[in-house]
């Protein structure tokens, strides 16, 4: 799956528009990887990779 496909899909199941996915998907690729930068641990589900994720 790239990119467009990734915006495709979640437009389909939000009905929202495209171009406001993409802008979401670019903030939140951005997001990520300005957590990665700082090696700040990034925490999704209550895990992060390394297990230490308690936020």
């Amino acid at each position: 799956m790239n990119k467009q496909d990734l915006i495709d899909a979640v437009a389909a199941q939000t009905g929202s528009s495209k171009a406001a996915d993409a802008d979401t998907l670019d903030a939140l690729i951005g997001a990520i990887t300005a957590g990665f930068c700082r090696s700040k641990p990034i925490c999704y589900g209550g895990r992060s990779r390394d297990e230490r994720c308690k936020e």
